[in-house]
């Protein structure tokens, strides 16, 4: 059974890019990582 790492990508106010790293890794990482996402900055969004 192989290990399996926890990966936080950071990214002010939890941007696409960390989001994307953290679906690439997901896809890529087969199971060998498990990756997530936050921001450092409360952002407030309108919509």
């Amino acid at each position: 059974m192989s290990k399996i790492y926890n990966v936080l990508f950071i990214c002010t106010g939890n941007s696409a890019r960390s989001q994307i790293a953290e679906a690439v890794l997901n896809h890529v990482g087969k199971g060998r990582f498990q990756a997530y996402s936050a921001g450092s900055q409360q952002v407030a969004r309108i919509l």
